[in-house]
């Protein structure tokens, strides 16, 4: 697969740790379900270092790439959900 494949699954990866982020942070912040909460934490946790590891599988270089991505997309997605909220 192509190097912008990998890129692009670095943002999507980093999407999706921020958005499960912002809603793991009001289950915790609402006190009521801190149970659903933390299992919702470690399955976070878990899946982006499944994909990581799945990605290290294909080589050095997609995994170089997707944490790439994933970094350099973190603060935009982060920015924007401020903005959002």
């Amino acid at each position: 697969m192509s190097t912008a494949f990998y890129v692009t699954l670095g943002v999507g990866l980093a999407a999706t740790h921020v958005l499960l982020l912002a809603s793991n942070a009001r289950l915790y912040a609402s006190g009521a379900h801190s149970g659903r909460a933390a299992a919702m934490h470690l399955v976070r946790i878990v899946a982006i270092a499944g994909a990581f590891v799945a990605i290290a599988l294909a080589g050095a270089r997609p995994l170089v790439v997707s944490a790439l991505g994933f970094t350099c997309a973190y603060p935009f997605v982060v920015n924007a959900m401020r903005r959002l909220a």
